[in-house]
């Protein structure tokens, strides 16, 4: 299967601060090795796991953190893939390749119709007429591989989409651009078209049941699953899970759970892959939105994908790709510190326009772990508006290969060889999320803990927190929420015994939250009698915030 994806993430490194483990931090250093590894991708990927393996290019997006290419059922052509519209408008403008070569093989003709590239990337535009499509949830080439004129070989990242109404595919495939400002030549071979679909296995779990508890699953990629985590609040139900695999192809079929009820699957709303220190363990996090009444009827499946159907063939291209036409198209311009200084973790620096698309660089000004009394604050959204024009950089950070960081936008149909320097531009900042440290002396008193709950209450950053706390055994459960929707949640607390501090197991919150700001946190073997408890690290947001800065 492809590597379009990557599901999972090289084990976590700590760098403490303090002799303090950096919790808050340890997302935005998944967020740079993720950004590094994706560099030939497409867009922005939200998936995490401990390694490095291949993944399907999805038909519909099994999770809100993954920027997955819809494959079904879509009018439209080039311009519906991600810089599938920039690079059709890179070849008119004279600055890529128009080829048209057409291969037919197994009766399928499939066309490369050009290529366009900038310093960082080589596009690919390819249309398949494939016939008669079998229903499918996800698609791919069992081989994609780019040779250049060295014999040097590289699996290229391919989006595929379906148009119905002019019965063939589009195809987009893309691999990080080594030409400089040299011509060379290349080929490319593509075999088998492979169709997947989701198919359900039911789960031994009833969903107000399954807390703590761990069954066997019979057939597909997973030996069991085991729920450590389960929380309802609102419409939302949120489960933590551990799926136990039997090997490393279990996670290229993407296995999740779905709830059913009233013979209806219900399918994730939010899903996060998170952090495993065990590399047969896949750890998923999945939000559902679900009445009351659908939640005391619902069972659990376990859904993942099967291949389903292929159409056999082998296609050969050879072509030429020119990079001076890419550098004679570049801009990059240096933007004034003072009209673009804000509050944020970025400090922005260039504006870099390509024949494929916009890059807003920036620096990170931050330390890694916010300090008392200082906050650390970051913008969710972040967008461009040219001349008028308003562009979207979507969720995410790219990073360059010597650590620059940017926001990416794609080039927009209206684009021409502009003098940017000169074009009025802004930025748009909003989705204002804060970080913050609770001061040393916040210590909350945690009144004899037992089995029963108790709670204690609290404010933080004017936010009214409650934290609910009991033993199991000789471990201490804490759980924290507020009624407040604008407080993002406690990302990390701590215990002060006689001056030392304990911390709680890691229990890292996906970077899109879990759906609410609650939080359970686990202290392992803790001793008796009173306690005190610090909130420590905690998020909250303003959503009316918004910074505008003047680029040109």
């Amino acid at each position: 299967m492809s590597d379009s994806l990557n599901w999972k993430l090289e084990q976590l490194e700590h760098a403490p601060l303090d002799g303090e483990p950096d919790y808050e931090a340890m997302w935005s250093r998944i967020e740079e090795r993720r950004a590094k590894a994706q560099e030939t991708q497409k867009a922005p990927v939200r998936r995490f796991a401990r390694h490095r393996k291949k993944a399907l290019v999805l038909a519909a997006s099994v999770s809100l953190l993954a920027a997955i290419p819809v494959l079904a059922a879509v009018n439209g052509g080039w311009e519906t893939l991600w810089n599938g519209r920039s690079s059709v408008h890179a070849i008119e403008q004279g600055f890529g390749e128009r080829l048209n070569q057409t291969v037919t093989s197994g009766q399928i003709p499939i066309t490369l119709n050009g290529v366009a590239t900038d310093d960082r990337q080589m596009n690919l535009l390819l249309t398949v007429d494939a016939g008669t499509l079998p229903a499918y949830d996800a698609i791919e080439f069992e081989k994609r591989v780019l040779t250049d004129a060295k014999n040097k070989a590289e699996t290229v990242q391919m989006q595929l989409r379906n148009d119905p109404a002019q019965g063939r595919m589009f195809g987009l495939a893309s691999v990080q651009n080594k030409l400089g400002k040299a011509k060379q030549s290349f080929r490319l071979d593509l075999e088998n078209l492979v169709f997947y679909q989701y198919r359900g296995t039911p789960v031994d779990l009833s969903p107000l049941k399954a807390l703590g508890k761990r069954t066997a699953l019979a057939g597909g990629p997973a030996a069991s699953i085991e729920v450590t985590s389960a929380v309802r609040e609102g419409n939302v139900y949120s489960v933590r899970y551990k799926l136990h695999v039997k090997d490393d192809d279990a996670w290229k079929a993407n296995p999740h759970l779905t709830l059913v009820s009233g013979g209806q699957t219900i399918r994730e709303t939010y899903a996060a892959v998170l952090p495993s220190e065990d590399p047969n363990v896949i750890l998923r996090q999945s939000n559902f939105e679900l009445s009351d009444a659908e939640l005391q009827q619902a069972r659990f499946e376990l859904s993942a994908l099967v291949e389903t159907g292929r159409k056999e063939g082998a296609w050969h291209f050879a072509f030429d790709a020119d990079g001076k036409k890419a550098a004679q198209a570049m801009y990059v311009g240096k933007l004034d510190p003072a009209a673009v200084a804000n509050d944020s973790i970025m400090a922005f620096t260039n504006l870099v326009v390509t024949p494929l698309e916009i890059r807003l660089m920036y620096d990170e000004v931050r330390n890694s772990f916010p300090k008392e009394g200082t906050a650390l604050v970051d913008y969710t959204s972040v967008k461009l508006l040219v001349d008028g024009r308003e562009l979207d950089s979507g969720s995410g950070f790219w990073m360059t290969e010597d650590g620059g960081r940017y926001r990416r936008f794609e080039l927009p149909e209206w684009y021409e060889q502009k003098d940017w320097g000169q074009l009025p531009m802004k930025a748009i900042l909003s989705g204002k999320k804060v970080q913050e440290r609770a001061p040393e002396d916040h210590l909350l008193t945690l009144a004899r803990p037992s089995a029963d709950k108790q709670t204690v209450t609290t404010e933080l950053h004017g936010f009214p927190v409650t934290f609910t706390y009991y033993k199991e055994g000789s471990d201490l459960l804490v759980e924290s929420s507020s009624s407040d929707p604008s407080f993002g949640g406690i990302t990390q607390s701590y215990l002060n015994i006689g001056g030392e501090r304990m911390y709680a197991e890691l229990n890292p919150t996906p970077p899109g939250g879990n759906g609410t700001n609650r939080k359970t946190e686990r202290y392992i073997n803790v001793p008796s009698g009173d306690l005190k408890l610090n909130p420590f690290l905690f998020v909250w947001f303003d959503p009316d915030a918004k910074v505008e800065l003047n680029l040109r």
